[in-house]
């Protein structure tokens, strides 16, 4: 299915170069939109595995996570960590209505992007864990702030 959208996405693209619009694609977008689309087939066959929630532990505090998507990454820009491996994300909400944020992992092996068994807990309950420098070609995590800092 992801071969098949990135197939289209291409087709569109090579379209859109022979009629005059070259100028207006970028294939950092392209690329983009094909790591949401893998993201949004990997969410869904997770779901469908386990009775249509993301089911994920909590590593910080134990809480077993039910999750349902409220939003997820459009692929507007692309989030590369390195040549191959790249973040999508999802916010989403647990059953006591609580908000959580994922960034979600994959890799890039062929053409195409699988998940690469990393989700981390970006906020939950409107509380960030943690936060991104991205001054570089590549995303870096940094650590939590503690409150003395």
């Amino acid at each position: 299915m992801v071969k098949l959208i990135a197939m289209a996405l291409m087709a569109s693209t090579v379209l859109c170069y022979q009629i005059g619009y070259a100028e207006e694609i970028d294939q950092k977008v392209v690329f983009a939109k094909k790591l949401s689309l893998a993201m949004k087939s990997w969410l869904r066959a997770e779901m469908q595995s386990s009775g249509g929630k993301l089911v994920l532990t909590d590593s910080m505090d134990g809480e077993k996570l039910e999750l349902s998507i409220v939003e997820l990454d459009a692929g507007s820009h692309l989030h590369p960590m390195s040549k191959t491996r790249f973040l999508s994300w999802g916010e989403f909400k647990g059953a006591k209505g609580k908000a959580v944020m994922l960034d979600i992992f994959f890799v890039l092996k062929g053409d195409d992007l699988v998940f690469d068994n990393e989700i981390s807990i970006y906020s939950k309950g409107g509380r960030n864990r943690y936060s991104w420098d991205e001054t570089g070609e590549y995303l870096k995590k940094l650590p939590p702030k503690t409150d003395a800092q």
